[in-house]
């Protein structure tokens, strides 16, 4: 292993944030098994939705657990303790003078970098790791493996890099701040309006304005839900987009690290 890379994993494994994204990872799909297994009980058998028995809305199995709690993670509390390790990994260390060191070393600056969100891509890409074992084993163990495998397995997979774009954004705004508080304000700050943004461009295509869906296939939001698990659809062009707002991010990030000055 990378002399930095190894340096890095050792300060990351002992932040709170690493350790509260593996934990949630497992802790989350336990408590959708733990539900799901209530609700199918026989005591549960007379539950209705809307009029319809709850047994004929949703299918109480392993893979359908592992899929709603990789919603559930994805959906707020992976992109906050990402970007607050991005902010602990830059932003703090270099208010802490941590990062002046490093980056006075025999090495590139690249390297210092892309060392950083490697190592925290790694733990996030373990927390999947940990929701898939724990969605799909103890669920398929405790509830069935009935439902559809593929797009739970995908959905896992597609969330690698979406997981991947969310660290590389925290990265860019990690070094522009100098504080882990102001990238994650910042950060779920710019989240917010994104989703904000796509609503309302929504709505508008719904009352048959069109001329401004070029630019809600450009948003960022867009390209983190190119992959839909109910439906196992896929889209390239927001696949695209991902990779275009991923790679601009990139270069930003890297530049402002290699002009950082260090005092």
């Amino acid at each position: 292993m990378n002399p930095i890379v190894r340096a890095e994993w050792l300060v990351l494994s002992q932040r709170v944030g690493a350790r509260a994204l593996l934990a949630i990872a497992a802790v989350i799909p336990a408590l959708v098994v733990v539900v799901f297994l209530s609700l199918s009980g026989d005591g549960n058998a007379s539950l209705q939705f809307n009029g319809k028995p709850l047994s004929e809305i949703v299918t109480l199995s392993g893979p359908n657990a592992a899929s709603l709690s990789l919603r559930a993670r994805n959906f707020f509390l992976m992109p906050l303790l990402l970007l607050v390790l991005a902010g602990q990994s830059m932003a703090s260390e270099r208010t802490q003078h941590v990062l002046r060191e490093q980056l006075l070393k025999p090495v590139s600056r690249q390297r210092v970098l892309w060392s950083k969100v490697a190592v925290v891509w790694g733990v996030a890409v373990a927390s999947l790791v940990v929701n898939a074992l724990v969605g799909l084993g103890l669920g398929s163990l405790m509830l069935g493996t009935e439902g559809e495998w593929s797009p739970v397995l995908l959905g896992h997979l597609v969330s690698v890099f979406t997981d991947l774009a969310v660290i590389v954004f925290g990265f860019f705004l990690a070094c522009h701040l100098r504080s882990s508080v102001g990238v994650i304000a910042v950060g779920l700050l710019l989240l917010g309006l994104d989703a904000i943004v796509r609503v309302g461009l929504k709505g508008l295509g719904l009352l048959g304005v069109d001329s401004l869906e070029w630019l809600l296939a450009a948003m960022p939001g867009t390209g983190m839900n190119m992959f839909r698990m109910d439906t196992g659809d896929f889209s390239v062009g927001a696949m695209v987009c991902l990779i275009a707002w991923s790679v601009a991010f990139s270069a930003l990030a890297q530049r402002r690290v290699i002009q950082m000055d260090v005092p």
